[in-house]
């Protein structure tokens, strides 16, 4: 019979260096963001097969929202955005704060 080794217990739990923390999560974030465009491009081209298409992402100022839009290099036509302009006008008007309430409650 084999004898269990038994190591002493942490009264804490480690603690993460901020900056290594902070560091690890913009390289996953770069990642992240290189795989996704990767992929948005790949379908891009899988919709639009006849044409030479431009994807391009941003933040919307506005919303706050990242968006992708799909042009024509050519013409320079936007063939797809996602989400649409009138979607980051919602989302932007949510963050502002109203003049007025939009529900009064008799309490």
């Amino acid at each position: 019979m084999r004898a269990i080794e038994r190591r002493p217990q942490r009264d804490t739990a480690p603690v993460a260096d901020g900056a290594q923390v902070a560091q690890a999560t913009a390289s996953r974030n770069g990642e992240s963001e290189r795989v996704l465009e990767k992929v948005v491009t790949r379908l891009a081209e899988n919709v639009y097969p006849d044409r030479q298409i431009e994807v391009n992402n941003f933040v919307d100022e506005g919303s706050g929202r990242i968006v992708f839009r799909v042009a024509d290099k050519e013409s320079g036509q936007v063939l797809h955005q996602s989400p649409p302009d009138e979607l980051l006008r919602f989302f932007a008007s949510g963050r502002h704060p109203a003049s007025r309430p939009l529900v009064y409650l008799d309490v």
